[in-house]
């Protein structure tokens, strides 16, 4: 008999080469076991990685599907399809009655369609027969104008010889508006059918008195035309951000990424397009309906290897050179080249544009700031008494505060150092919570943290110091190991699922 242990149990072995590391990846190739160093030698830099964590949950899930899931979901199965045979006897009836009540409703249907026709019929006279009146009304007193110019301009009154009398010309008639028809629409209602159809109103004439054209008035009334409101532009309200955390989560979209079989960063332009990577640095882009726009080659260790930068390039890593490049709607050039540090991931600063950039070597790890224009402004590599700040930086952000937020995966921790690069605090989960395998990172208006937890598959959320407030999305959200998170402009929440191609978006924010 074999003898079955939890993932938890196997993790704690740790790499005979690296051993203060645990064993948590294997080589496609080579089916050996490797910690995170191990992938990153030469020799094992090419090969397809795995997660061991994966290969162990296969088996383990291989064991519940032969003793519960199977036996259970024949049974179920059967109880399916005893339910079809009652639903499809019972939508018969509900059909037949169905049709004997449409055949009466439909005679009172065309009844009341026939008398509310013959109303609007005769509210269109009475309409038509009002603005008649007014059409002859205006018809004459332009004929009347047009007769007092054809008979002569009169002669200015300072003249001497001009001694009758000038009448001022007659004012324009009074007009009044009329309303169109209006059609109140109902819902269906068996024991009203005129409220199912609506009703017509019938009180659509309405004496109101027109405004005469401004054009004709502006030789009596000067107010019409002043500086101060001619030309004056009219700006549209801001809208209402979301500035509290709801009492609930809600799920609005689903993403299908095309391409893909996982879901490993994700990042967003301004036009709400998604770049997103898997866990072999390819990287697809798509808009909010899962059509794919553009695809890139990129490289990482399914780390945050690409990001959006202020004014909506792609910046990814090329690991093969040590290099970012920048992605242009027209051309792709080398932004910032590492040299001995190899980039494992990035982040463009939406506060300022900069850029932070997460490095390795094969002991040691830091992350760099840079500028828009690819200029090293600030180097954060601090040793503590025990460890390194920092030992394999896998995703970043920025918090609204200027604080640095790193998903470390060696530390298994975030770390967060103010915008000097000081080290503020080290987030390791909930106090009773055994591992904390910190992934996908980011930060909201409220400077809350949101990171991805692979070990518990759930998104913690905590306040800009570190203080925990709640698990955000749990497996109870119906989402499958949450890897990767991004926020838009209006605060909906991104999350990609490690073990799919899907994004799903969710408000938590009101």
């Amino acid at each position: 008999m074999h003898k079955v242990v939890l993932y938890q149990e196997l993790a704690l072995e740790k790499c005979h080469r690296h051993p203060t590391k645990a064993l948590d990846m294997l080589c496609g190739k080579c089916q050996d076991p490797l910690c995170y160093k191990c992938a990153l030698t030469p020799y094992h830099r090419e090969h397809n990685l795995l997660e061991l964590e994966e290969i162990h949950l296969k088996e383990l899930h291989a064991l519940k599907i032969k003793a519960y899931f199977l036996p259970a979901s024949k049974g179920v199965l059967a109880e399916i399809k005893d339910d079809v045979i009652k639903v499809e006897k019972r939508i018969d009836e509900i059909k037949r009655v169905m049709k004997a009540e449409a055949k009466a409703v439909k005679y009172e249907v065309d009844t009341i369609l026939s008398q509310n026709m013959n109303q609007l019929d005769q509210l269109g006279k009475e309409i038509l027969h009002d603005l008649d009146i007014q059409k002859n009304v205006m018809d004459d007193y332009i004929l009347y104008l047009n007769e007092i110019l054809d008979n002569g301009v009169p002669k200015l009154r300072y003249q001497e010889q001009r001694t009758e009398k000038i009448d001022a010309p007659k004012p324009i008639p009074d007009t009044f508006k009329i309303d169109l028809p209006i059609f109140t629409p109902a819902q269906f209602n068996r024991d009203d059918i005129l409220i199912l159809l609506g009703k017509t109103n019938t009180s659509a004439v309405v004496r109101e008195k027109r405004n005469v054209n401004i054009e004709n008035q502006l030789y009596t009334d000067k107010s019409f035309f002043n500086e101060e409101s001619y030309g004056k532009k009219i700006e549209n309200p801001r809208k209402e951000k979301r500035t509290t955390l709801s009492s609930s989560i809600i799920q609005v979209r689903d993403i299908t990424v095309p391409g893909l079989c996982y879901t490993c960063h994700i990042s967003l332009d301004k036009s709400n397009r998604l770049w997103v990577s898997d866990l072999n640095g390819h990287l697809i882009q798509t808009n909010l309906l899962g059509t794919q726009e553009r695809a890139v080659k990129g490289s990482a260790i399914g780390a945050a290897n690409h990001t959006v930068s202020e004014g909506g390039d792609l910046l990814f890593i090329d690991n093969q050179n040590s290099t970012i490049q920048r992605l242009t709607p027209e051309k792709m050039v080398e932004f910032i080249t590492t040299k001995d540090w190899r980039p494992i991931s990035i982040y463009s600063s939406q506060i300022n544009g900069d850029v932070l950039i997460g490095m390795i070597t094969d002991n040691d790890a830091k992350v760099i700031r840079y500028n828009k224009t690819g200029e090293k402004i600030q180097d954060i590599k601090k040793k503590g008494l025990i460890h390194n700040l920092y030992e394999f930086p896998g995703h970043l952000t920025e918090n609204i505060n200027g604080d640095i937020c790193t998903s470390d995966w060696g530390t298994r921790a975030v770390v967060v150092v103010n915008k000097s690069g000081k080290h503020r605090f080290s987030y390791t989960g909930q106090p009773l919570q055994s591992e904390f395998w910190p992934r996908g990172i980011c930060t909201d208006v409220l400077s809350h943290i949101l990171v991805c937890d692979d070990y518990s598959q759930s998104v913690h959320l905590m306040d800009q110091d570190s203080n925990f407030l709640s698990l955000l999305i749990t497996q109870e959200n119906e989402i499958k190991r949450p890897r990767s998170l991004c926020i838009d402009e209006e605060s909906n929440l991104y999350v990609g699922e490690y073990e799919s191609n899907l994004v799903k978006v969710f408000i938590y924010l009101e």
